[in-house]
């Protein structure tokens, strides 16, 4: 019996684990982005340093170590710098989802009306499955 239950177990967790491995379509991200593009790679390493940093101000404004306008002067700047480095692997990651590979299946237009797939509170487009705005956050 207990050799039964553990082997329910044990199955119960494989197909847990590895739903995602044996679906991977469903899992797939919308913009992909290969990562051998150095120009990708390059805007991701810059982020993760403009976070890092972000990171270690607020430490180091967390244990006085940083004076309040040196704070919030450098906080800003380094906002500013990881917004427009998101927006740069926004627009790199835009640029490749539209030009489709040579050999990947093209896909068929959703025939769905477009004007039952908006945000009612900011009105950016939503695609047919979303529950929520990719923008604002809002339930659709």
């Amino acid at each position: 019996m207990d050799y039964l239950l553990t082997i329910l177990v044990i199955f119960g967790v494989l197909v847990f684990v590895g739903y995602p491995l044996a679906n991977p379509r469903r899992y797939t991200i919308r913009k992909f982005v290969t990562m051998g593009d150095p120009q990708y790679e390059n805007l991701a390493s810059a982020r993760e340093q403009a976070f890092d940093a972000l990171r270690d101000f607020e430490f180091d404004h967390a244990t006085g170590k940083l004076s309040e306008s040196d704070y919030k002067n450098l906080r800003t700047r380094y906002e500013t710098r990881a917004a427009t480095i998101l927006q740069q692997i926004d627009t790199l990651t835009a640029t490749q989802s539209a030009a489709p590979a040579a050999n990947a299946p093209k896909r068929r237009a959703k025939t769905t009306p477009a004007a039952n797939h908006v945000c009612p509170q900011c009105q950016a487009p939503a695609e047919a499955g979303d529950r929520f705005c990719m923008k604002c956050g809002a339930k659709i």
